[in-house]
């Protein structure tokens, strides 16, 4: 489920953590990255919505 503490693969299709970011706003969202500890962390978070 999740690559904790492995290197991410680089591929065409993907716009990394830009693309991330760029799709979060687009609902309303944020994503923050950064170093914690010795670990690089990503943390989106998007609103709730009710249908």
């Amino acid at each position: 489920m999740s690559n904790i503490g492995t290197a991410a693969t680089v591929n065409e299709r993907g716009r990394g953590l830009v693309g991330m970011r760029e799709r979060a706003r687009v609902y309303g969202g944020v994503v923050q990255t950064g170093h914690d500890g010795d670990r690089f962390t990503v943390r989106a978070r998007l609103p709730r919505t009710t249908i």
